[in-house]
Parts: C-alpha cells; structure tokens; sequence
C-alpha cells in the first residue's frame, strides 16, 4: 500500500517529461543502435460527484449543534464512540476495563434509549448477552466521516456518516498508536476515485491490549467501498468486518464478565439520487447485519464451533426535499428476521436566522409504540437563544402501560464568542433497561416523574483557549444515573499562522476533569453501588504538515481507582502515543 501511494505521489509532483527507453541491442557490431522515445502522461487531479450520503436532521441546540468533522474525530487518538457521547450533558458512560471491554451508554438515566444510525441504517444489538443494548465497542469509530447527535427529549439518535473519496489521486492514511496496558493499534486507509466516477476504497484497523484487569483482547476490522456517482446518482457497496476477542473480566465477588470470540459482518447495497443537503433526493438500502458468537470450550462435535449466531436485513428506502430555509422527509424501514417489524418516521423542519421549527413523528410495528417529537429554536438577538424539545411516546392499547411525556427547555447567552447555557429536562417516568453484559443478574426498574437541571459553557474563551463544561444534577439519587455529573476541559488550539502562513502546523494542548455521583445498580439479589469517581485527562497534539503527533493521558484522582460499574476498577493510569499520516496528491 505505502509503495503504491509513494510512487503516485512521486509521479503527481513531477512536471511531464520524456522519457527514453534503450532496448537490448541484438544488432551486429557497426550497425545503428535504435532508441524509442515515448511521454509520460501526468493527469491532473479532479473532484468526481460524490457518493450519496445518508440524511442529517436540522437539530434546534440553543448554543451550537454537537456535531463532529473527519479531523475532529481522530482528535486526540480517539478510539470509540463511547469516548465521544461522554461529552453530551445527560449522556452517562459505562465500561467495565480498556478498550476491548463492553461500553455503553443511557441517555437521561434509561438504557435503551440511545440508537445509532451508521448510513441512515439503524445498528441493532444482535449479542445476545446484552440484554438488547448496543455495545458501542463494536460501532468502528475510525471508519467515520461525520457524526451528528440528535439529543431529543426521549432519546438520543446518533447519526454516522461512513467515509467517502471524492478525488481522483489516490488518499490513504496511516496510523499507529501505543500505550499502557500493553496496548498497541495499527490502522490503514486507501481510498481513489476515477475519470469516470468509480470509487474504490478500502482499509483496516488491528490493536491488541493485554490488561488483565482491564479486560485485555485484540480487533481486526476491515472495510471496503466499491461505488460509482455521476451526475446527481450513485450507487455503492460498503462491508465492514470486524472480528473481535476478548478476554474475561473478574470481579471481586468472583462474577465474570465472560471471555468471546466474536465476529460482527455489516453491508449494505444502496442506490441513491441527490443530495440530502440540497434539493430533492430518494435512497434505497438493502442491508444486512450478522454476529456470531465462537465457542470457547472444547466441541464436543468437530462442527460445533459456533455457540451463537444471528442476523437481520434491513430495507430503509426514504426520500425528501431540502432547501436552505425547508427540508421535510419520509423515511420507511423493514426490518427481517425472526423479530422483524417495519417503522416509518417522518420529518419536516424550518430554519432560519431568528429560530427554527422541526418535528418527528415515528411508528414502530415491533411493538405498536410511536413517538411524536417536536422542538423549536429562537434566536431574536444574535448574543441570546432559546430552545425546546418535548415528546409523547405512546404505548399500544392493549398493554397495561402509560403513555410517557419527556420535555426540556434551554437558555444560551453569548458573550463574544463564548455561550452560556442552562436549562431543565422532565420525565414522566424512566424504565430503565439494565447493562446485564456487566452482571446478568440486574434487574430493570421503573421511577416516577423526575427533572434534572444543567448548565454549562462552550467556545472560545480568549484567543486560542477554549472551553467545553457542563454540570448536570437530577432532583434526587436513581438507579443506573449519578445525582451529580461534571464534566470541564480547557483546550488550547491553534494554528500560529504568524508564524506559519502556510498552515503546516498546529497544535491542541487539553485538561478535562470528570466528575460523579455514586450510581446504585439494582440486583434481584440486592443493590450495588459504584463509589464516586474524579478522573483527570491531558492531551498534547501537535501538527506538522500532514502528519500529527500526540500524547494523551488518563488519571484517577485519589487513592481508589475508577470503578464506572462496580467491581470492575479501570487502570489508575492510561497513556496512548502515536503518529497520524495523511498522504494525498
């Protein structure tokens, strides 16, 4: 891969000049030597119609939607999505050890209430072992080009957007991490469009972590691309494969987290026209999800390697119409499989420059439930917004549940280039689906009417420094939610473009603090409580033309380690260094 894109990169740099070619000569001696002369062709770099892309809804934040770049997610080695929805007030991270180790995340207290669309394709938790939660440990943060969080009044929707090439000289990249805990990461990407809008992408990302009390395991994933867009249509393959082992994790009590082998297959087949940022636009996806869980004992028949073992399809045709001040869309999905059910949202949103409207409104045959969202932004001053979210999520007549009534309202003051924010969330009531990949024995549990206040503060603070703080505080203690959440970090980031014009260098200087409660996990066998935990992070990252260097660090606060959930202590000290390259033209 390095010597194919070496030698592109060699030839692209280089003016066109002639070459000559000396044959072997087979002539007689005294005769004349022939020579061929031919040129060498350098074609110029263009920008192909790009790959269609799946939708991103108006979100009606007070201070700015959270919404992530390329760039911005690589910041700092990140390696999960859990490590970037810790940064959503309300959102509450679980994991049980480093990076192999399960990781989730409730929303406002609820587990289940947190789904993630990879492409417009909803990722379904097919572990058994899971309890019908999303392990985000098996989303492929590195593999992304955009992510945007949706933080609605019920749940939080996280939408990914793969990513894609658009220009004819070959892209690639190469990164290469290590750290504690014996960790180690290698990663490699490839990526060309053609004259004819062929696109051929393609890469990989191993690592291997030997912690044992952090839950030690290694990941291969692979992806790969094969496309063509021209004129307005595309159609697209895209696979990822990622197979990954993981050794188990005891707690004192001497439960476990038990070891896997597993493997998780995601594809998808789509053709699409337009673009969902400009005009109108239709998609059709066929997709398929798989995981398969290995036996870890010895057979007892030479073919019984396999101990679990589930798929699902999934058909998401949707279309819409954007415009800069309007966009509306109708999206169907029908999910396959022994569970199968089908689902319809649709959407429709105004924005402009004093506020915004946007509504939900979705219908899930699964379970008969349906959900109507509705918020609104207003912005009648550049330096004061206001927003609001409220949702009804209906229960089907024919079970004995109630309908549940979710709402949050926000204020945000700017001062220069620094927003000020503060708010409340009401629930009517939370059933919360337990994380039964850390303990098979909790149980789910139902709480009344609750609210929650927070507040934070976000932008720039003078100059290069920045800030990004957020507290948020619910009324009274629950089960599986601190009281109490902080999260502050202070970065510095810059260019120096006094210095260097050119824009060949930056760097990013950060301290983050964490900060919470003590969390009660209910068992049928009695409650367990995770102790409070401060946690305190720094990153150096500096840019040198197409390269960065980094060094992050992770430390617990205090003479007892981190326990997120109790009985598994997460390492005192984290360290991760490395190098990313991007190599282009």
């Amino acid at each position: 891969m390095a010597g194919a894109v070496f030698y592109s990169s060699a030839a692209s740099q280089d003016p066109p000049r002639d070459t000559v070619a000396v044959p072997r000569d087979t002539t007689p001696p005294g005769a004349d030597t022939i020579r061929t002369q031919r040129d060498t062709v350098i074609r110029r770099d263009t920008i192909e119609a790009p790959l269609a892309r799946a939708e991103f809804p108006l979100t009606m934040d007070a201070a700015g939607r959270y919404h992530w770049t390329r760039d911005e997610l690589f910041a700092g080695g990140g390696l999960t999505l859990l490590e970037l929805l810790e940064r959503i007030p309300g959102a509450t991270p679980f994991r049980s050890g480093w990076i192999a180790a399960p990781a989730e995340v409730t929303w406002l207290g609820g587990g289940g209430r947190v789904r993630v669309f990879y492409d417009g394709i909803e990722l379904r938790p097919l572990d058994d072992r899971t309890g019908g939660l999303l392990d985000l440990a098996e989303v492929q943060l590195w593999t992304l080009e955009e992510v945007l969080v949706e933080r609605g009044a019920d749940e939080l929707r996280v939408h990914l957007r793969s990513w894609r090439v658009e220009r004819t000289s070959t892209a690639s990249r190469t990164d290469v991490f290590t750290g504690d805990e014996d960790t180690n990461l290698y990663r490699g990407m490839l990526g060309r469009r053609f004259g004819h809008g062929e696109a051929i992408q393609g890469g990989f990302q191993q690592y291997g972590t030997s912690g044992i009390p952090s839950g030690g395991g290694d990941e291969l994933s692979l992806i790969a691309r094969l496309g063509w867009a021209a004129r307005g249509v595309s159609v697209d393959g895209f696979g990822i494969r990622a197979r990954r082992q993981r050794n188990v994790q005891r707690r004192g009590d001497a439960y476990e987290i038990p070891r896997v082998n597993s493997i998780r297959r995601d594809a998808y087949g789509r053709i699409g026209v337009g673009d969902p940022e400009s005009g109108g636009w239709a998609q059709l996806v066929l997709a398929s999800q798989a995981f398969t869980r290995e036996r870890i004992d010895p057979p007892r028949l030479p073919l019984d390697t396999i101990e679990a073992r589930r798929s699902q399809r999934q058909v998401v045709g949707a279309l819409g119409w954007s415009s800069k001040a309007f966009r509306t869309s109708l999206t169907s999905r029908t999910y396959g499989g022994d569970d199968g059910f089908h689902a319809i949202a649709g959407r429709v949103a105004l924005d402009h420059r004093l506020g915004g409207l946007a509504a939900l409104a979705e219908w899930r045959g699964g379970d008969s439930t349906s959900l109507g969202e509705i918020s609104a932004r207003f912005s009648p001053v550049s330096f004061l917004s206001l927003a609001a979210v409220a949702s009804l999520r209906r229960a089907p007549s024919d079970l004995d549940a109630d309908d549940v009534m979710s709402a949050r309202g926000e204020v945000a003051l700017r001062l220069g280039d620094l927003w000020l924010t503060g708010g409340a969330v009401t629930l009517d009531s939370i059933h919360v689906t337990p994380p039964i990949i850390f303990d098979s024995t909790f149980v789910p549990h139902d709480e009344g009417r609750t609210t929650a206040l927070f507040g934070g503060v976000r932008g720039r603070v003078w100059r290069a420094v920045h800030a990004d703080i957020f507290a948020f505080r619910w009324e009274r203690q629950g089960s599986y939610r601190p009281r109490m959440q902080v999260r502050s970090e202070v970065y510095v980031r810059t260019r120096w473009l006094t210095k260097f014009p050119s824009g060949h260098f930056g760097a990013l200087i950060s301290v983050r603090h964490d900060y919470r409660d003590g969390i009660s996990f209910q068992r049928s066998i009695g409650p367990l409580v995770a102790l409070s935990s401060h946690e305190l992070s720094s990153l150096l990252e500096i840019r040198l033309v197409d390269a960065v260097l980094f060094w992050r660090q992770r430390y617990t606060i205090g003479q007892r380690a981190t326990e997120l959930v109790p009985g598994y202590s997460l390492p005192r000290q984290t360290t991760l260094y490395g190098v990313r390259w991007d190599f282009w033209n």
